[in-house]
């Protein structure tokens, strides 16, 4: 993961992460048009994500092992 320190950021941004429960609304950078550039996620919520990621990938590495072992048969 890049990291990028607190101060570097702008005050509005670094107000709203600060914030209780910033999952209930989400905070998104967008560009001039509107189009989302990223999004910030809270270290409870990032771990919960990688920990699905990674059942996902767990799922997936078992379903494509099982596919091999039954096309050696």
């Amino acid at each position: 993961m890049r990291e990028i320190k607190a101060f570097d950021i702008g005050e509005q941004l670094l107000a709203m992460l600060k914030e209780e429960h910033p999952i209930e609304e989400d905070i998104g950078v967008v560009d001039h048009s509107g189009e989302i550039m990223g999004v910030f996620i809270p270290p409870k919520e990032y771990n919960f994500f990688l920990k699905k990621i990674a059942e996902e990938e767990d799922r997936l590495d078992k379903e494509s092992l099982k596919e091999f072992r039954e096309s050696q048969k």
